[in-house]
């Protein structure tokens, strides 16, 4: 008899569970425990206006303490509070299989009597929730239309049942959304003559070994030095870009800040591939280096057993680095004197990373010779210049060739 009460007792307990789980007339502010849905969003997100903006949404169809009848959801409904419209749903989580994409208070084509008792008048979208998975991440794609910050509610609706739509929990979060202008696509740089080089033709500072580190970043696929005017319209559209651009960077190798109206040397290497800006492996080097004097007795001279020493030839060095134990870009200039040291110049010359292409800007001032000739090289290693992890290249085949004319 007492295993009958036991039996009745528990039976009663899942019925109430059932009761809460899948109830139909649960008003606007469903906060009921324990939480069939947990409904996450980043709370931070931005974009370029014009652009689509990601806002994943993790939707945990059991939440804490649910029971473990309860079955997934058979449609999620989404709602989002917002100034601007347009958001598309995109499903990413294992059994959702349809996405629909509304307009921003666009009422669905449901039934308004499965879930009208529930208060939400429009949303956005629903989808179909499938039964293989508990959470399921579900991407909303925002619209920036303007300049600014608004905060986005994602608000989603669980309903059960195939056949009545019963309304059955509810979870929302909140995501900061800002949206930047567009970046200056000018920028700003005097368009030079660029000379194609090899590509994948690395080599290694000794002429007998192999480069054993390779990769498109330390690859030149086109470069140019040339002598060019950058007037104050160019200067300003520079300054515009670099500071619209979060990936393009400016580095300075003197006080110099920003690129000012003047006369200019300006070097330009083209990489195979983007530049890997925050490499957490390799240390990076490129440079523009001159005969900047045309005198040869102060040009730097190679030391056993590095007969591909990639600066030969140069007195001047404008040398960008990015340095493992910092974690960060350094830009300077270096001068070999005839006794072969190096001292630090004093200079207004600038650096610019953006995509695959490093420009350099070297005031024509600092360069007087007419005849200057240079080299432009890409290099990384280890950070410990390993023989089995260390390549770069130079234009032309070897660092051996004499230096080219400046334009």
């Amino acid at each position: 008899m007492m295993k009958v009460k036991y039996a009745l007792l528990w039976f009663c307990l899942v019925c109430v569970g059932l009761t809460v789980a899948s109830c139909e007339g649960c008003d606007d502010d469903y906060d009921y425990e324990p939480p069939y849905m947990l409904v996450t969003a980043p709370e931070e997100a931005s974009g370029i206006v014009g652009q689509q903006v990601p806002i994943t949404y993790n939707i945990q169809k059991y939440g804490g303490g649910s029971p473990s009848w309860y079955s997934s959801f058979h449609k999620l409904v989404f709602e989002f509070t917002s100034n601007d419209p347009a958001i598309v749903l995109d499903p990413t989580g294992e059994g959702t299989n349809a996405t629909l994409s509304l307009g921003s208070g666009e009422e669905s084509d449901l039934e308004e009597s499965s879930w009208s008792d529930s208060n939400v008048e429009n949303f956005n979208g629903e989808l179909e929730a499938g039964s293989t998975s508990y959470t399921t991440d579900v991407i909303a794609y925002y619209l920036c239309v303007s300049v600014g910050e608004t905060e986005v509610q994602g608000d989603v609706i669980a309903l059960s049942g195939e056949e009545v739509n019963r309304f059955a929990a509810r979870g929302n979060d909140t995501t900061n959304v800002t949206c930047e202008a567009e970046p200056e696509t000018d920028d700003g740089v005097p368009q030079i003559s660029w000379t194609p080089d090899s590509l994948e033709d690395w080599i290694n500072s000794i002429s007998t070994m192999l480069a054993t580190w390779m990769t498109g970043y330390n690859d030149i696929a086109n470069f140019g030095v040339e002598r060019a005017e950058v007037t104050e319209e160019d200067a300003e559209q520079n300054g515009d870009f670099v500071s619209t651009n979060p990936n393009a960077r400016m580095l300075r190798a003197g006080d110099a800040e920003l690129l000012t109206a003047g006369e200019y040397l300006i070097g330009q290497i083209q990489l195979d591939e983007d530049v890997d800006q925050g490499h957490e492996d390799h240390r990076l080097q490129y440079a523009v280096v001159l005969d900047s004097d045309g005198v040869a007795a102060n040009n730097w001279l190679f030391q056993d057993p590095y007969d591909w020493d990639f600066y030969q030839g140069a007195d001047r060095w404008y040398q960008l680095t990015y340095s493992l134990t910092t974690e960060a870009w350094a830009f300077q200039c270096l001068q070999v004197d005839e006794s072969q040291d190096l001292d630090i110049c004093d200079t207004d010359a600038l650096a610019m990373i953006f995509g695959d292409t490093i420009t350099f800007f070297i005031p024509d001032a600092e360069i007087p010779d007419p005849d200057a000739t240079y080299r432009v090289t890409a290099y990384g290693d280890d950070g410990n210049y390993a023989e089995d992890d260390r390549g770069g290249d130079v234009n032309g085949a070897n660092p051996a060739e004499a230096l080219r004319a400046v334009q």
